[in-house]
């Protein structure tokens, strides 16, 4: 064989092993699954690769530092710069050493409030991811403002939020301070509950005036219009933004933790779900409510509603979406099928040499 065909077959070789190796990096290992497979009951997933943060396009507040995960020594230390910030809390996190923690304290009607806020740079376009999980015994009737963007010394653009009412609801708010307007949606998992972390994604486009919301992954609000106001975006607020109607002398705490802003979606850091199906999308698929997040340990209240009798199997797909093999619950084994194996390259091109 010509050595100049040997030579490039070899590079084409070297190629396809760089690539391959990097397709497999990103994708979720488990190793072993503890806890008993019963619903209600936390399971710890090890392995690798669970979360694999991918912050390409991420704000560069976000991208390097301590903001990402509020790992910092205060929000001050972090870039937050203004409202009436909360505190760091080692206590209760889902990720990291610690969360963003916001607590009021209801007296009737008055307004209340516990915030902080990041400047946006001049975004007319941005994607925000958040886990959020609210304490409590009591909701605000009139509104909470969770997430609220505005223009820096100017009118808010937007809110979300969990509804307002008599106790914790079944459905997210979103609303348009210009032309007033509010739309609902259902929150995928039913009614919020307290001590439950939530992934909230936000995507604002302030040029076409649209808007995207996801819950846990599931889309809520797709390509909603509103009236948003062309101005770029410099300035947006987070936690209990305020607070009005508060039963008085209840407490009701909010925690946020992974806050992270960018310009192409975020997504969950890590999805995790259980299947009745060894193939991935197929049967009955349920969401996971997550306990704990990292890269080599996760730890989610199991729930098997709706999957029968099993076998179950467990999905893992990490920030970088990669999805694991199927790793059947009860029998510490994978399946032989991997969700994620990589496609040949393409665009690859060699030069065979005269």
């Amino acid at each position: 064989m010509n050595k100049y065909i040997i030579t490039a077959l070899a590079i084409l070789l070297f190629q396809l092993v760089i690539l391959t190796g990097l397709s497999y990096a990103t994708t979720p290992l488990i190793s072993s699954v503890s806890g008993a497979i019963q619903t209600g009951q936390t399971i710890t997933i090890s392995g690798s690769n669970l979360m694999s943060e991918v912050k390409t396009n991420w704000i560069p507040m976000f991208a390097s530092g301590t903001a990402y995960g509020f790992e910092g020594s205060s929000p001050t230390a972090d870039g937050y710069v203004h409202g009436s910030p909360g505190v760091y809390d080692a206590t209760v996190k889902l990720s990291g050493s610690k969360s963003y923690k916001f607590s009021v304290t209801g007296a009737g009607s008055s307004e209340i409030s516990s915030a902080d806020s990041f400047y946006t740079s001049g975004l007319s376009e941005y994607y925000m991811r958040g886990y959020c999980r609210w304490d409590g015994s009591s909701w605000p009737s009139t509104y909470i403002k969770m997430w609220l963007t505005q223009n820096y010394n100017a009118s808010p653009n937007i809110y979300l939020q969990p509804q307002e009412g008599s106790s914790f609801p079944t459905q997210f708010r979103l609303f348009d301070i210009y032309d007033g307007s509010n739309t609902y949606q259902s929150i995928p998992s039913g009614q919020l509950q307290s001590g439950r972390w939530y992934c909230i994604e936000l995507h604002v486009n302030s040029s076409t005036r649209r808007v995207d919301v996801w819950i846990d992954g599931t889309q809520i609000f797709t390509n909603l219009s509103k009236s948003l106001t062309t101005q770029q975006d410099n300035d947006f607020n987070f936690g209990i933004v305020n607070a009005n109607g508060l039963a008085s002398g209840q407490v009701l705490t909010h925690y946020e933790d992974n806050l992270a802003m960018s310009t192409s979606r975020i997504y969950p850091s890590s999805k995790i779900e259980v299947s009745n199906n060894s193939t991935y999308g197929s049967g009955t698929v349920v969401y996971q409510e997550q306990v704990f997040l990292s890269d080599s340990s996760v730890q989610v209240k199991l729930n098997l509603t709706g999957l029968g009798s099993g076998p179950y199997y467990l999905w893992v797909t990490n920030n970088a979406q990669g999805i694991n093999s199927a790793y059947q619950l009860g029998s510490g084994t994978n399946s032989t099928t991997d969700t994620t194996a990589p496609s040949t390259p393409t665009g690859l091109s060699v030069q065979i040499l005269p």
